[in-house]
């Protein structure tokens, strides 16, 4: 999606752009996909293709994603400079492209050395807090200090969700 974005195949809405010169954009059933791969190209002589449903199924991801750090940010009057680190968990995470994340705003934009990609950490946390009595003492330590915060509920969500349905503007 990043890609796409930046060589214009899409807006900032995350519409394929009509005035792009290309026979890798393409209607079927109604709906819009660009072919990332042709059948040929591929191991299954099936073409790749993106669709309009799936840059918006990334866009509303993104969106969640942004509005989440966005909120929390902001309660704890922190920007993007006041990072040390981001991690990235779940098998999900490990194909990400941290540059690519950071062009949709998936991520917070700051140097790609402080991201890092950490894993499947609920799996885990799980079994280290079931083999260990200190990893299980330090899990209740950290549990004391979390503060949970509804998302839905903050009077910021609506504003910092719709403004996250754009991608930037590059």
């Amino acid at each position: 999606v990043a890609e796409m974005l930046k060589n214009r195949v899409i807006d900032q809405h995350g519409r394929f752009n009509p005035n792009i010169k290309t026979n890798r954009i393409i209607k079927n059933d109604n709906e819009a996909g660009f072919i990332v791969a042709w059948g040929n190209e591929t191991a299954t002589s099936r073409e790749i293709t993106i669709t309009q449903k799936d840059v918006r199924e990334i866009h509303l991801a993104k969106a969640a994603i942004y509005t989440g750090y966005s909120i929390l940010m902001k309660r704890k009057n922190l920007e993007d400079k006041d990072i040390d680190r981001v991690f990235i968990a779940g098998a999900f995470g490990n194909y990400i492209n941290p540059e690519n994340a950071k062009i949709i705003d998936l991520i917070p934009n700051i140097p790609t050395e402080k991201i890092k990609f950490v894993g499947n950490t609920a799996v885990t946390g799980a079994k280290t807090t079931l083999i260990s009595k200190d990893m299980r003492k330090e899990a209740e330590l950290i549990s004391e200090k979390i503060h949970y915060l509804e998302l839905a509920n903050d009077p910021d969500f609506n504003r910092e969700f719709i403004k996250a349905l754009s991608f930037p503007n590059l």
